[in-house]
């Protein structure tokens, strides 16, 4: 059997070698092959390597978070500035309301960059709850028509909330992560298989591992290609060019 550039491999291009390698046992007894043991540890180290390359990473986590926190920043500080607006307008009904709806805004704090998220959050649902547990405010919100300001917000704030809810149980239901170690057992693993294939062949004089040897050879040259054309082209960049030459 062909060799593996194992050394070669990302970790994706081995999670991509071992399923290909299973898929041939895909409808295959592998216990009449004395196989079984092999196929199902294999299946097991590729199951959780391929979940592991899968999951959200922290980074994107942080990315959307970011987002949606300038986008709530961004609500907090449309609803304060037309209730500010509304409280020098000409029209009474209209400072009046705003007059009542101002000062708990300020109690909130006029800004959120200042504070942390978790402080943003709260302020946010705080101030939600100051609003909206009296009929005066209430009322003030509808006579200002500030209802579709005051909405947006507390949709981006909603937003923000499931985000970071989310980003908490991906992280409490992750799986215990070590690359190397990972691509060790896995490598290690689907050798292996392999090497008992090999080993079950030279006894067996059926002829019933051959098909599986060519066809993982099959898979081992295609896998090999790109992996070695990468490293030659990474090879040839690194080279240091010979100044005798260009003269």
């Amino acid at each position: 059997m062909k060799n593996v550039l194992f050394h070669l491999l990302k970790t994706e291009e081995l999670v991509a070698f071992c399923i290909k390698v299973l898929n041939l046992f895909a409808n295959v007894d592998a216990g009449t092959l004395q196989l079984g043991k092999f196929v199902a540890n294999l299946q097991e180290k590729a199951e959780k390597a391929e979940r592991l390359l899968h999951r959200v990473s922290a980074s994107v986590f942080t990315q959307q978070l970011s987002e949606l926190d300038a986008k709530r920043d961004t609500a907090f500080m449309a609803f304060k500035m037309y209730v500010e607006a509304c409280s020098k307008s000409i029209r009474q009904e209209l400072s009046d309301a705003a007059l009542v709806i101002l000062p708990i805004i300020k109690t909130h704090g006029t800004s959120l960059h200042r504070k942390s998220r978790q402080s943003q959050t709260a302020s946010l649902n705080s101030l939600f709850a100051a609003i909206g547990n009296s009929r005066s405010t209430s009322s003030a919100i509808t006579s200002m028509g500030a209802t579709n300001w005051l909405d947006d917000l507390k949709a981006s704030q909603a937003e923000y909330a499931q985000m970071d809810a989310n980003r908490n149980t991906e992280y409490a239901n992750r799986e215990d992560y070590n690359p190397d170690q990972d691509y060790r057992e896995l490598r290690k693993t689907s050798e292996e298989l392999m090497q008992a294939i090999v080993v079950l062949n030279t006894i067996d004089d059926t002829g019933a591992y051959e098909p599986f040897i060519n066809e993982i050879n099959e898979i081992i040259e295609k896998t090999n290609t790109p992996a070695l054309a990468r490293a030659t082209r990474r090879e040839n960049a690194e080279e240091p060019v010979d100044e005798s030459m260009q003269n």
